[in-house]
């Protein structure tokens, strides 16, 4: 077992859309409600600061390591997919310097559905992180999972799948990020 701590810093912006647990007052308006509760699209912790959920670093790296299609040397046609899957974790989520309660919003027509070409539009609001810098410590599980194998797809990761709503793995611009060093233990 060993540990990867990736250094990376974001190339764009990095938005979020979490469940919203609150539900409209009867006399409230849609406007009004979500003016009063977008805050809560923001992944927080206890403490009231941003997190980015430990499972959007996990859920990029497995999807960066399906495109690549990298095969196992020595392995026929089989490629690092499961290995990456089933062998590498992320304890914990990754906090960010931001307070949920200080967080930008950007306003937007989006398909009241929530589904693309849907007919009905309505104004929503998401929390936007223009800047970020995080250190991710992915625990390599599976000693099959070499550096260099590791390192290319992390990359392909930030580059082209990327975290977050509106991420280019989804059409996208927003979530991509830059891997600036990573160190080994």
């Amino acid at each position: 077992m060993r540990t990867a701590l990736v250094t990376m810093e974001s190339i764009s912006a990095y938005s979020q859309s979490n469940f919203l647990a609150s539900t409209r007052g009867p006399k409230e308006s849609p406007d009004v409600f979500e003016e009063r509760c977008w805050r809560e699209k923001a992944h927080s912790n206890a403490a009231g600061n941003i997190v980015i959920p430990a499972m959007a670093f996990k859920n990029a790296l497995d999807e960066a390591t399906k495109r690549l299609q990298l095969k196992v040397k020595g392995g026929g046609q089989t490629t690092w997919t499961k290995y990456f899957q089933a062998g590498i974790a992320i304890n914990g989520d990754i906090e960010l310097p931001v307070k949920a309660a200080d967080v930008e919003g950007e306003w937007l027509m989006m398909n009241a559905d929530g589904r693309k070409g849907g007919g009905t539009r309505v104004r929503r609001c998401f929390p936007v992180i223009r800047e970020w810098k995080a250190t991710v410590p992915y625990i390599i599980l599976d000693d099959k999972i070499t550096e260099d194998v590791f390192e290319k797809c992390v990359r392909e990761s930030g580059l082209f799948v990327g975290i977050g709503r509106w991420r280019p793995e989804k059409c996208g611009l927003y979530g991509r990020f830059n891997v600036t060093k990573i160190q080994w233990s």
